[in-house]
């Protein structure tokens, strides 16, 4: 780190006089730098006695993390469980707010107190209600090739029947990756969920917009619209798109790079919105503010409400990588139709090739260890409580990744464990099948026509 701080230089190091011997100091940094590089090797990590999982992905200008807390409340804390956020391109994509201005009406005023409350969260808030404090922990973890992987739980600080998160880092190359969101809610009668970004305009493109009712409960927002389709009645459908364009106040990007965040959602009966919330950037001794847009989507309906909120999130810089999405029905054996909260996504990729991501409720409300999830569309069959499957252009399969499965069958394509897996991760490019992430033992068999 001192490498890094001082330029890239050793001259100078370590700028102490106490010091015995300077030139030593420096030739072991050279030394260092020579042998693993100038930046740590890091890789995904789930701190679970710290309630905090990030998983990273690409290096240098190309660092991708994305972070999520499933704790809430404690010393100096948030009411924040299940709280999201995103690092890409250069840029905090999905910042949390930060301290408190405690210059604006003290310690119980109203902007501390919406720095502190849910609703200034990427996540959902049942009721109306911030949370209170208590833990999660982590249901599924998986770190492969090309996707990485958190599910956590924390209904105790919600005061929730469920309260899950699954999200997923899935890499499109080696500079650019996309985001899997899935959120499921049981309890209350009012769920909503909040999305926001950087400083910078928020564009929804054809979609035509109408004043919407206020979220209120002390919530530091405004201007509430809601979204709907260009005929400017309907409402927007599920798959509608909105994109931000990113403002770089910090002047720390490049010359003439622009960043872009496109958010893309498939909730059901939901409302989309659109708002703006309200941040503190003069530091603690100034009170210079602004305003930074928002998504907001409500869901409402008898208690206790059930609620799947299914998402996709994309930073990019000219195009973006995904050509278009769709969510998928996921079924039984015999053709019955899984509840919401069991979700399918297709993702095309406009490089070529597609993604299919599978998720299962973890509340298993079909008592589901030992059955299979079929997806029809892909011909897909699994006993596993989530999978990824990639294709290339061609319609080949290319790598499957498995989470607390056994086995998964897509067109000619089986794969058998020796029983069921936390994790396990098989590449398809080669000759044969390879096993790039998870323990090869587990590897009973892979049947591939050529």
């Amino acid at each position: 780190m001192a490498y890094l701080a001082n330029g890239r230089k050793v001259e100078g190091l370590p700028y102490d006089l106490f010091t015995t011997d300077p030139a030593a100091f420096q030739q072991r940094i050279q030394q260092t730098v020579a042998e693993y590089g100038p930046e740590p090797k890091v890789s995904s990590v789930n701190k679970q006695q710290w309630h905090l999982a990030v998983l990273r992905s690409g290096s240098g200008a190309n660092a991708r993390a994305l972070w999520l807390d499933y704790d809430a409340g404690g010393g100096h804390a948030h009411y924040d469980a299940l709280n999201l956020g995103l690092f890409a391109k250069g840029l905090d994509l999905m910042p949390d707010l930060g301290y408190p201005p405690v210059q604006y009406g003290g310690w119980g005023g109203p902007k501390f107190s919406w720095y502190v409350a849910t609703a200034s969260h990427n996540t959902v808030v049942i009721d109306g209600n911030s949370q209170v404090g208590g833990n999660g922990k982590t249901l599924l973890w998986g770190e492969g090739q090309g996707i990485r992987l958190i599910q956590a739980e924390a209904p105790q600080p919600a005061k929730a029947r469920q309260y899950d998160r699954t999200v997923a880092l899935v890499d499109l190359d080696e500079a650019n990756s996309y985001v899997i969101d899935l959120f499921r809610v049981v309890g209350g009668a009012e769920h909503v969920k909040f999305q926001h970004s950087h400083f910078g305009t928020l564009n929804t493109g054809n979609y035509a917009l109408q004043a919407a009712q206020e979220y209120g409960r002390g919530a530091q927002m405004r201007n509430f619209q809601q979204l709907l389709e260009p005929d400017g009645t309907t409402p927007a459908r599920p798959g509608w798109t909105v994109d931000w364009e990113i403002e770089d106040r910090q002047d720390l990007l490049p010359e003439g790079k622009q960043v872009r965040l496109r958010y893309t959602d498939f909730t059901a009966d939901a409302e989309a919105c659109t708002a703006e919330g309200w941040v503190s950037i003069g530091g603690y001794s100034g009170n210079e503010e602004a305003w930074v847009p928002r998504v907001m989507v409500r869901r409402s309906g008898e208690a206790p409400l059930a609620s799947t909120f299914v998402s996709l999130v994309e930073p990019y810089e000219q195009q973006p990588g995904i050509a278009s999405a769709r969510r998928l029905g996921v079924q039984t054996m015999s053709g019955e139709a899984f509840p919401q909260g069991n979700v399918a996504l297709e993702i095309a990729l406009a490089a070529g090739g597609r993604d299919l991501f599978l998720s299962l409720d973890p509340q298993n409300p079909l008592a589901f260890d030992g059955h299979v999830a079929v997806q029809p569309d892909w011909n897909l069959r699994t006993d596993a409580r989530a999978c990824w499957v990639r294709l290339d252009a061609q319609g080949r399969v290319r790598a499957i990744a498995l989470w607390q499965g056994e086995r998964l069958a897509i067109g000619d394509v089986e794969l058998r464990l020796q029983g069921r897996t936390d994790f396990i991760q098989i590449s398809l490019v080669g000759r044969q099948p390879e096993v790039v992430a998870g323990d090869p033992a587990q590897l009973a068999e892979v049947t591939a026509e050529p």
